[in-house]
């Protein structure tokens, strides 16, 4: 469904044990079994990672996720530029949206690093 209401699906990925610390980190009453059933009952990483267009990796510091989220700003840039010079939309169109989901993604990537500390 996310694919038909979307035009392009980025998730920010991190490995279990990532997850694991930070979720304990902003949750201290949670037990370390709690915090496992709140991940186990999310939709696999995997799965996610299958369902998306791009991927960025949340496993590192801030800079390294900065770094990711360059990379893919790139690849959408092209993969929209490739797009609106076939389909007629004004490339500026496509950036303007595109820098609305770019705050988006790094605002939620500041939360996560500030709990990773």
């Amino acid at each position: 469904l996310l694919q038909y209401l979307f035009g392009t699906i980025v998730i920010v990925a991190t490995d279990k044990d990532a997850q694991l610390k930070r979720l304990k980190k902003r949750n201290p009453e949670l037990s370390e079994g709690e915090c496992r059933d709140r991940i186990s009952s999310q939709m696999p990483m995997v799965t996610k990672i299958q369902m998306s267009d791009l991927v960025i990796q949340n496993n590192g510091t801030l800079n390294e996720a900065q770094t990711n989220i360059d990379k893919a700003a790139a690849k959408m840039l092209d993969k929209h530029n490739n797009w609106s010079s076939r389909v007629g939309i004004p490339l500026w169109m496509l950036l303007y949206v595109f820098l609305i989901q770019a705050m988006v993604v790094g605002e939620m990537l500041v939360r996560v690093a500030n709990y990773n500390d």
